[in-house]
C-alpha cells in the first residue's frame, strides 16, 4: 500500500503564508507612497500660499501663472528642413492671468512669412514643468521650461535630426514628455 504524503497541506500553508506576506506588503509600500506623494502636494500647496515657493512653473492660488511666464515669446524665422525653403515663426503672447495668445506665422521663405492667424488660449500648470494649453479645440498637454530668457515647450515642429517626444499631448497619458530644443522661444 502506498504512503500517503501528508506535506501537501503543509506546503500549501506556508505558500499561501508567504503570498499573503508578500501582498501586505505592496499594499503597504503603495500606501506609503500615496501618502508621500500627497504630503508633497500638501506642502507645495503650503508653499504657495504662503508665497515661499520660488519655482517658476507653480500656478499660484490666485489664479495667476507664474512670471516667468508673462511676456512676449518669439522664436525667430527657423527653417526645419535645409533642403526645403518652407519657413515658419511662432509667437506666444502670455499673461499674468494665464491667458495666452499663439501666432504662427509661415510661408515659403523667411523674408515671405505671413500670420496663419491666432490661436486663444487658457494656460493652466498641473505641476511643476507641466502646463496645459486649453482652447476651443482642446488642450494640450505639455511640458516646458523657462531658462533665463529662453522659453521650451515639448510640442511644435522641429528639425529632422532633433526628434522630438514620441507622445503628441492629446490626452494627459500622452503628455509630451521631452523638450523640442529646435523651437526656442526668446522673450521680447
Amino acid at each position: 500500500m502506498p504512503i500517503e504524503n501528508q506535506g501537501g497541506s503543509k506546503t500549501t500553508w506556508i505558500i499561501a503564508v508567504v503570498v499573503g506576506v508578500v501582498l501586505v506588503i505592496l499594499a503597504a509600500a503603495f500606501f506609503t507612497w500615496r501618502y508621500f506623494q500627497g504630503k508633497g502636494v500638501e506642502e507645495t500647496a503650503n508653499q504657495v500660499m504662503d508665497g515661499t515657493i520660488n519655482s517658476s512653473t507653480t500656478k499660484s492660488s490666485s489664479g495667476k501663472i507664474d512670471q516667468n511666464l508673462v511676456g512676449t515669446w518669439d522664436t525667430g524665422c527657423l527653417v526645419p528642413d535645409p533642403n526645403s525653403p518652407w519657413a515658419e515663426e511662432h509667437k506666444f503672447v502670455i499673461s499674468a492671468n494665464g491667458k495666452a495668445v499663439h501666432t504662427r506665422s509661415s510661408g515659403e521663405s523667411c523674408a515671405g512669412l505671413r500670420s496663419d492667424g491666432d490661436q486663444n488660449y487658457t494656460i493652466t500648470i498641473p505641476t511643476k514643468d507641466q502646463i496645459n494649453l486649453s482652447s476651443s479645440e482642446g488642450t494640450i498637454y505639455d511640458i516646458y521650461s523657462v531658462a533665463g530668457n529662453d522659453l521650451y515647450f515639448g510640442h511644435g515642429f522641429c528639425s529632422c535630426s532633433n526628434a522630438g517626444s514620441i507622445n503628441g499631448g492629446a490626452t494627459e497619458a500622452g503628455r509630451f514628455t521631452r523638450l523640442n530644443q529646435f523651437l526656442k522661444y526668446q522673450k521680447k
